[in-house]
């Protein structure tokens, strides 16, 4: 019973430690340099549209516009506008621009990552005691089990030492590998649980 309560223990502390967590896309520290990036990504998506433009306009320069002109003053009606700048140096600069938000988005992801990694930090530190306490709980459970089948390898050799042959009728069948590698690692957890605390 003591088992199952240390373990239903440490189950609600980790619970309680995990609900308390607020998920990394949500935090304001890492939303803020996201949204950062995101505004970099936003201003290079409108380098790209520029550009695409004066390919365009590049491709028709010096033909002669086939819409009617009703049409064309319906477009400047309507907020369009007629551009003048050469298309050469309108790729150009959009060249330049490229060259300048790729530095900025490199830097804004390597800034991201690096708030990522300080706030997983922190949040790992938020759940240790809880994590601890779960690893407490197996170590204990193991050592439990390890009790449990030295009790019982007893009952069954004082059976065999007073002649008898244990009755698979009566008695369980052979205890399950699985449980006897649980036994024979208790030690062994326990040894490099503790090396944890140094």
């Amino acid at each position: 019973m003591k088992l199952f309560a240390a373990r239903a223990s440490s189950t609600k502390a980790a619970d309680a430690s995990a609900s308390d967590l607020v998920p990394l896309a949500d935090h304001p520290r890492y939303r803020r340099e996201k949204d950062a990036l995101d505004a970099v990504l936003a201003r290079s998506a409108e380098t790209n549209v520029r550009r695409k433009r004066a390919l365009q306009r590049l491709k028709t320069a010096g033909t002669v516009p086939t819409r009617p002109v009703a049409e064309r003053a319906a477009d400047l009606l309507r907020g369009g506008k007629v551009t003048g700048a050469d298309p050469v140096s309108e790729i150009r600069a959009c060249d330049e621009e490229d060259v300048i938000l790729d530095h900025a988005i490199r830097a804004q992801r390597e800034r991201i990552e690096e708030v990522s990694g300080r706030l997983s930090y922190e949040a790992s530190l938020q759940v240790a005691g809880a994590h601890r306490a779960a690893l407490e709980a197996l170590a204990a459970g193991m050592q439990a089990i390890h009790d449990a089948l030295a009790a019982d390898f007893e009952i069954i050799a004082a059976l065999r030492s007073a002649g008898y042959r244990p009755s698979e009728v009566v008695l369980a069948a052979p205890v399950h590998p699985a449980v006897q590698v649980m036994a024979v690692e208790a030690a062994p957890f326990r040894k490099w649980l503790e090396s944890k605390n140094t």
